[in-house]
């Protein structure tokens, strides 16, 4: 959901349903999309100009994408990390 309103460039909603799934995880401890929620946080707040967040949340996504086993997770990561990192170089 929060990826269909990223490109829809609802950012905002975006952010509330990454806020509201992180909420979840919490609460239940089913982790096995961790690794992509902290990915699509990370596009939604580059695309809010958050960039300092954005670079965070998206290192997070590697680092529990490598700590799960979770390669393709952790190749979408770290391609979004280039792009923020790219960016920056700009």
């Amino acid at each position: 959901m929060a990826e269909a309103l990223f490109a829809a460039g609802r950012i905002g909603p975006g952010l509330q349903v990454v806020k509201d799934a992180e909420d979840t995880i919490e609460r239940t401890g089913e982790r096995n999309h961790e690794a992509d929620l902290h990915r699509v946080h990370g596009e939604l707040l580059v695309a809010a100009d958050r960039v300092s967040e954005a670079e965070a949340s998206i290192r997070r996504a590697v680092a529990v994408a490598r700590a799960q086993g979770a390669k393709a997770f952790e190749g979408r990561a770290t391609s979004s990390l280039e792009r923020i990192l790219a960016r920056d170089r700009h």
